[in-house]
Order: C-alpha cells, then sequence, then structure tokens
C-alpha cells in the first residue's frame, strides 16, 4: 500500500484527538484514554479503513521513549 495514503487514513483517525482532551472525546468519555485502548482504538479504525486486500498487523503507541504499547488485535 501506498505510504502516502496509509499517512492520509491515520491522519484522518487522529486529528479529531489532537490537541483536545481525550476525556471529553468520543469514545474515550466512556473509556478511559489508556496507551492501550488509544492503540486499539486506532487498530480497529484503520483495520475498517484500508483496503481488503492489506491488513494492520499492529498498532504501536509510546507515551515516552522509554514506554511504548503495541496493540495487534489477537
Amino acid at each position: 500500500m501506498d505510504l502516502m495514503q496509509l499517512q492520509t487514513m491515520l491522519d484522518h483517525c487522529i486529528k479529531p484527538f489532537d490537541h483536545q482532551l481525550l476525556n471529553e472525546i468520543e469514545p474515550f468519555n466512556c473509556n478511559n484514554p489508556t496507551s492501550e485502548n488509544i492503540a486499539k482504538f486506532i487498530f480497529d479504525a484503520m483495520a475498517k479503513r484500508i483496503p481488503e486486500h492489506v491488513s494492520v498487523a499492529c498498532v504501536t503507541v509510546h507515551e515516552v521513549d522509554a514506554f511504548s504499547v503495541t496493540y495487534s488485535g489477537e
């Protein structure tokens, strides 16, 4: 898949959260915005947007350089 197309899809998924208080935005107004939940949200959102012949392997969210979470849907 073209990486620019992938980046556009990712930007679409995360743009509503940029510079916002996550606890006030769906789905995190009902679901704690932990790194684990954010990674799962992005994984699910991207899986819905990408073409059928492509699959999401995993999503990694970094809080800081020393801490990250990876969600693989398994």
